[in-house]
């Protein structure tokens, strides 16, 4: 979600859906400290929503975006730091 924007540019708002790959492949520890980050450079007007899969899709929020607020970013926080490795489909190849 880094970004380069020229000076003078007016800020667009952002809808994010930010997929995680909890497979055995994955590096799930350095993923959640990026995504972590990454919620932290949301601003007020941006939505997002998190999906986890492995064998099988797992939604934070139901099948929406929702607003980017203190209280959706601590939840989708905590929903990542109980996230765990599983078996299964990865994207990794």
């Amino acid at each position: 979600m880094h970004h380069f924007c020229p000076s003078g540019l007016q800020r667009i708002d952002k809808n994010i859906v930010f997929v995680v790959d909890t497979s055995e492949r994955s590096k799930l520890e350095e993923i959640k400290i990026g995504l972590k980050d990454m919620f932290e450079e949301l601003m007020p007007g941006d939505l997002f929503n998190l999906v986890a899969y492995s064998s099988a899709l797992t939604y934070w929020n139901s099948r929406t975006v929702v607003p980017a607020t203190s209280a959706n970013i601590a939840s989708a926080k905590s929903f990542i730091t109980s996230l765990n490795i599983s078996t299964g489909l990865s994207m990794s190849y």
